[in-house]
């Protein structure tokens, strides 16, 4: 299911199954027990619960405008992802090939965000250790995205992961950005934060704050 624009709900939302795609997303609570939802801006009221089988995530970037979007999640309640359940934005940052950030510029700081890209200086590192608000730049694969989650709680079992992706032959784009504001932080111990650039001739560090 398609929205064009926003989708603004009184009451609770659950996605058994499917995709839906709105730009902007107001739910009381939601649930999602499988499938996909694809949105920029998800505001809830009480509490966000993503099981096993469902996935969190944003449109990849758009080149003709030249704009990385970004996941902001911000929840009254709790927010739990369970175990197999992903907030996912792997490849969502600055698109390959080698467009950089933080401004989509064509092959300025490929593969680079919180540390150099390989054979480059310090010159190509963008953004501030104390916020984490950049997508990863690509090199021949695009970067990992951004997310800025806002709860009370957050219950950790499953995956938040904002990684660069990797090509054929081992080039990948840099990580993204996690930052997390809540007031307590639990879950197991398969509860997984990653936001991985590359190694060797590939993309560089992330940052989760």
């Amino acid at each position: 299911v398609i929205f064009s624009g926003g989708l603004s709900l009184s009451g609770a939302l659950t996605s058994n199954n499917g995709s839906i795609t709105a730009t902007t997303l107001t739910v009381d609570s939601i649930e999602l027990n499988d499938g996909t939802v694809i949105t920029e801006e998800l505001t809830v009221v009480d509490d966000v619960a993503i099981h096993d089988g469902a996935v969190l995530t944003v449109p990849s970037a758009d080149l003709a405008t030249k704009h990385v979007f970004g996941l902001d999640v911000v929840a009254g309640g709790t927010v739990s992802i369970d175990l197999g359940g992903q907030i996912n934005l792997n490849g969502k940052g600055y698109l390959a090939n080698n467009y950089s950030g933080p401004d989509f510029s064509d092959d300025t700081r490929a593969g680079s965000h919180a540390g150099v890209f390989y054979g480059s200086d310090a010159s190509t590192v963008y953004g501030r250790y104390e916020r984490a608000k950049y997508a990863g730049s690509a090199s021949q694969a695009s970067g990992g995205g951004l997310l800025d989650l806002q709860a009370d709680n957050l219950v950790l079992d499953g995956t938040i992961v904002v990684d660069g992706l990797t090509t054929a032959n081992n080039r990948k784009g840099a990580g993204g950005s996690v930052h997390i504001d809540v007031n307590n932080l639990s879950g197991g111990i398969e509860g997984l934060f990653s936001a991985n650039g590359g190694r060797a001739t590939s993309g560089r560090s992330s940052r989760i704050l």
